[in-house]
C-alpha cells in the first residue's frame, strides 16, 4: 500500500520509486522467485537510467542486480533443459565386456 501511495504520488519515473522496485526486488530474488525479482530489478534500472544516466552508482548497482539475476535464470534453465542420458541395465553391445582383449580378435 505504501509503495502504491508514494507511486502514484511521485510518478513513474522517481528515483524514490526505483528505490522501491529495487527492494521489492530483493525480497522476490531472496525468496528465490528470479522471474519476478527480475521484473523488478528492470523497472528500478529503467529509472535509474532516466533519472541519473549510466555512469551513476546507483545505475551501476542496478544494472548489476538484472545481471545477477540473468544469469542466474541462465543457469536455472540450463539445468532445467539439460536431459539427463538414461540409465541402461544392461551393457551396450559396443561394450567393453562383450569385447574380447586386444589381439585376441583373430582366434574366434
Amino acid at each position: 500500500m505504501r509503495w502504491c501511495l508514494r507511486h502514484c504520488a511521485l510518478g513513474d519515473m522517481h528515483p524514490e520509486v526505483a528505490s522501491a522496485h529495487k527492494r521489492i526486488g530483493n525480497v522476490r530474488y531472496q525468496r528465490g522467485d528470479l522471474a519476478n525479482a527480475d521484473d523488478e530489478y528492470r523497472k528500478a534500472l529503467s529509472i535509474c537510467i532516466h533519472c541519473f544516466g549510466q555512469e551513476h552508482q546507483t545505475t551501476k548497482s542496478a544494472a548489476v542486480m538484472v545481471e545477477k539475476v540473468a544469469k542466474e535464470m541462465a543457469q536455472q534453465q540450463v539445468v532445467a533443459v539439460t536431459p539427463v542420458p538414461p540409465v541402461s541395465s544392461s551393457p551396450s553391445s559396443t561394450s567393453f565386456f562383450k569385447r574380447g582383449p586386444k589381439g585376441y580378435e583373430s582366434l574366434s
